[in-house]
């Protein structure tokens, strides 16, 4: 009997508690803040299985809770992770969470992409571009510069100014098209040659061995090779000088403004002059005295050179109705004595080439013309300028200077030339 009532006793405690536990719910309202009391929108909270975000605000409520005791992890993006325990009692509970800031500083970033010259370089054609830009401020030239390039090999006759030959993979000569822009230079004048043509001027050097693309226009057999001054639009100026053996002198001036307005300017100069008076060894005689001397060492006495040209461009850029409209003037002098003939042996004392460039241009580019893919370039010019190969000096010279003026009346020699104008016009769907 005694047995009987203990069991009960038991058995009501059992039932009391058990009532007791399904009685209880707690409900909690919290607040997610940052150290400095700002509130962290979008936060997440996780209690058991169950992930909740806090609002714009930074608050977040969870209902129906049964556990007297829960653990809280809270997160938030640019903060350190919490894990709070939290007794809870019945009905409501409010708590505040606080997150540390997680400040990491990022030690490098990399960017990875191609340059111009590394694109032109992944083109179907068999091309070499050359960086002109890490040559900047040096001593070279344009032939310079391609010297360097497999394949192409460059000879000059003489000093600064003198004739060049290039050789592109066994080509040379007419075969071979040279291009400022995508502009033909045969019409530039003698002011415009790659032998004379400073290395700063350009942002890269296009070199096409065999098929030559079909937006250059040219019946080129074997290659091409375009100079690309490149459009840099923002606002720069640069000088150098530098002076060499032969009382040689080289100047460069580019500079360039664009205003916020879209107006663009731009001013490109250089000067290159030598006396090229460097020694030869020639067959030489006297003309005085008739003495003859096989291998005679001398210097050269009538092989001056000098040329100045001015690039200048105005107009506007990054336009709705073009990316590039520029209207500009190519002005040019080039004065260049002639020292020999065909042969050595043939000395000349008085005869020199003069010549001018004067020539209006015009460019125009649009990309996605009218529909996505259509890029429209237009390069025009006129060049009103003229080339003179001038003698007229009626007398013989040998190479120790000595001048002999001849009998009767003499010939004035006079060759000139003008070129021609040029105009082009290409699209390209891309």
């Amino acid at each position: 009997m005694k047995n009987i009532k203990i069991l009960g006793i038991l058995f009501l405690l059992f039932i009391l508690s058990t009532v007791n536990a399904q009685q209880f719910t707690a409900s909690i309202k919290g607040f997610v803040k940052t150290q400095t009391q700002q509130s962290i929108a979008g936060s997440t909270i996780r209690v058991g299985k169950v992930n909740l975000s806090t609002d714009e605000n930074g608050y977040f409520e969870l209902k129906n809770i049964t556990e007297r005791s829960i653990t809280i992890n809270a997160s938030a993006v640019g903060f350190q992770k919490l894990t709070k325990t939290i007794a809870l009692k019945a009905g409501e509970n409010s708590i505040n969470i606080e997150l540390i800031a997680d400040q990491k500083e990022i030690e490098q970033v990399e960017v990875f992409g191609r340059t111009k010259v590394q694109e032109v370089n992944r083109q179907a054609f068999n091309v070499t571009a050359v960086d002109a830009t890490k040559l900047y401020n040096t001593t070279m030239d344009i032939s310079s510069a391609l010297d360097r390039v497999a394949g192409v090999r460059v000879r000059e006759s003489g000093g600064v100014g003198s004739n060049f030959n290039l050789m592109l993979n066994g080509f040379k000569g007419d075969q071979i098209r040279y291009f400022i822009d995508g502009i033909p230079m045969e019409n530039f004048g003698s002011s415009f040659q790659i032998n004379n043509i400073p290395i700063n001027i350009a942002e890269r050097i296009e070199v096409y061995k065999g098929v030559v693309p079909a937006w250059l226009g040219s019946d080129a057999l074997g290659g091409a090779v375009n100079i690309v001054t490149g459009d840099r639009m923002n606002s720069y100026i640069d000088a150098s000088y530098s002076y060499g053996s032969f009382n040689t002198h080289r100047t460069v001036i580019n500079a360039a403004h664009t205003t916020k307005s879209g107006l663009f300017f731009q001013f490109n100069a250089f000067q290159n002059y030598s006396d090229n008076n460097y020694k030869v060894t020639v067959e030489a005689a006297d003309i005085n005295t008739g003495a003859y001397a096989e291998s005679a060492t001398l210097k050269r006495f009538h092989d001056t050179y000098h040329n100045e040209s001015i690039i200048a461009n105005i107009g506007v850029v990054n336009k709705s109705y073009a990316d590039k409209l520029l209207f500009g003037i190519v002005l040019g002098k080039s004065y260049k004595e002639i020292q020999t003939g065909a042969r050595m042996q043939t000395v000349f004392g008085g005869r020199h080439n003069r010549g001018t460039t004067v020539m209006p241009t015009l460019k125009y580019k649009k990309n996605d013309l009218f529909v996505k893919g259509l890029n429209l370039i237009l390069n025009g010019n006129i060049n009103l300028g003229t080339e003179q190969n001038i003698d007229t000096v009626h007398a013989r010279f040998d190479w120790y200077g000595n001048k002999k003026q001849l009998d009767g009346p003499g010939v004035r020699v006079l060759i000139r030339s003008t070129s021609l104008k040029i105009m082009r016009e290409s699209s390209m769907l891309t």
